[in-house]
């Protein structure tokens, strides 16, 4: 009798890793080891949503620790934007007016949609995102901003994608923005970034070995009307490094005033 208790006990032990009930058959730890080997928030979704032996992983006492590589990878592959500050206080607000409601113009951009190049995982994913923008006229006394999405995707690339906000609300203004999109010539698809900011008519963006790019301004900082990404002379040296008053130095970070 001792020997039959001892050995259902033991036997009781592995359901923890493998159960036949449920769709998948595994049990909590198991589930939780795949979690941990993720690296994106939707694939976590995705496994959560496959039947209900998945969903109650959340509730599980080791599923913040078992998340965490996906949580720290600020990766996806949606973003919405919202101009204005007044309309993102309106979305943060639980209960707001519906003029405030209506007042509210978004813009999604899906990454997903992209299949006429690299479509692989983690080029179909967003890392970095900025805007840039250019203020197009259309006849003498009128004009508007065009605007453009400039991202780097999961692999280091950048990347742009036309924005057609609430208000290019006319033929002749999203001709003139897909005019002015097809003329951006970004840096080669070989170089890898890790990070981009714009002021809108002004960006930068960072390479993985330090050097700046930029677009909007000439080798003698005046204004450049043209929309060629440039390797910037006056943040960029011999190997990529930088005179200071410390000897040559990397550039890891900037940011804009």
């Amino acid at each position: 009798m001792l020997h039959t208790e001892r050995l259902l006990e033991f036997m009781a032990v592995p359901k923890e890793y493998n159960v036949v009930q449920g769709l998948i058959g595994l049990g909590p730890d198991i589930m939780l080891e795949l979690l941990t080997d993720m690296t994106s928030v939707r694939d976590v979704q995705n496994f959560l949503a496959v039947d209900k032996s998945t969903l109650v992983l959340k509730d599980h006492e080791r599923f913040s620790k078992a998340t965490e590589t996906a949580l720290a990878d600020r990766t996806g592959t949606r973003v919405v934007f919202i101009k204005r500050l007044p309309q993102l206080a309106t979305v943060l607000n639980p209960h707001p007016t519906e003029e405030e409601k209506e007042d509210v113009r978004t813009l999604m951009f899906d990454i997903m949609t992209r299949k006429d190049e690299n479509t692989s995982q983690e080029a179909q994913r967003i890392k970095k995102t900025t805007l840039s923008f250019k203020n197009l006229r259309i006849d003498n006394n009128t004009s508007f901003y065009a605007w453009a999405l400039i991202y780097i995707n999961g692999i280091g690339q950048l990347k742009k994608e036309l924005c057609i906000f609430p208000e290019i609300d006319t033929e002749k203004k999203q001709q003139l923005s897909r005019e002015w999109f097809k003329t951006i010539q970004l840096p080669p698809p070989e170089l890898r970034f890790e990070d981009v900011k714009s002021a809108g008519a002004y960006s930068i963006a960072k390479t993985v070995e330090g050097q700046l790019w930029s677009r909007g301004m000439k080798d003698d900082g005046s204004w450049d009307d043209g929309e060629q990404w440039t390797l910037n002379s006056h943040f960029n040296a011999k190997d990529g490094l930088i005179p200071s008053s410390l000897g040559p130095s990397k550039i890891r970070t900037f940011c804009f005033e």
